[in-house]
């Protein structure tokens, strides 16, 4: 049973991804540029599926490893420095503007100064950086409500999503000792629960993107 609950779930994700994809570069082409760190971590995402897919089926070695780890660490950065951008330019706090860069280089010298030490963690699935990063992101989508419940304009939807997926991935990795040598039907309910979030965070930037066009149908329509 939890076997069809995954698929339908992952697949039931593709399909938002894909979707979301085609949306937000539509948005982004009629003018929508605060959209391009989102649409940068879609591509992202996709690129991390299909990656992972091609390992899987054989298709593709990684310096002859059967691996994903490489397209994992690639996605992490992907999404570190989207989502850090999308906030950068949409938080209106002051003292996160005057420090946003100190902040920022720091968390990332901290992030990937494992990688430097040893190139080989590349090739493993190494949770440092997403216990680095992933807090990070969280502190930035939590000053970002702070500007919204203010009544500054904004993307509460994107930010419900990231808020949501950050903060339950931490719990996850922070928990991950405890799903050593369970079984397959335990692994699944892990994973299902896993991927929730992730299609809880498509399912609102679909939502989001819906609204943004549905809002300049509106100016259209008024203006003639």
């Amino acid at each position: 049973m939890w076997i069809e609950i995954y698929k339908y779930l992952f697949n039931f994700y593709l399909f938002f991804l894909l979707l979301n994809i085609c949306g937000y570069s539509a948005a982004i082409f009629l003018g929508g540029k605060k959209f391009i760190p989102i649409l940068l971590y879609l591509m992202g995402a996709l690129m991390a599926e299909t990656g992972t897919y091609l390992i899987r089926e054989d298709i593709i070695t990684i310096f002859g490893e059967v691996t994903n780890a490489p397209f994992n660490t690639l996605f992490l950065t992907i999404q570190f420095l989207s989502f850090s951008y999308f906030y950068k330019t949409n938080i209106k706090n002051i003292w996160f503007q005057k420090y946003f860069y100190i902040i920022f280089c720091m968390i990332s010298v901290i992030a990937y100064s494992i990688y430097i030490i040893d190139l080989n963690t590349f090739m493993t699935h190494n949770p440092w950086l997403s216990f680095i990063t992933l807090p990070f992101l969280l502190l930035l989508s939590t000053v970002y409500f702070y500007d919204l419940l203010k009544g500054e304009k904004g993307y509460i939807f994107i930010n419900i999503g990231i808020y949501m997926v950050t903060s339950s991935t931490l719990i996850f990795l922070s928990s991950a000792t405890f799903y050593e040598n369970i079984n397959y039907d335990l692994l699944l309910i892990k994973k299902s629960l896993h991927i929730t979030p992730i299609l809880l965070l498509h399912t609102l930037l679909f939502y989001q993107i819906y609204l943004s066009f549905n809002k300049r149908k509106e100016t259209v329509i008024v203006v003639k």
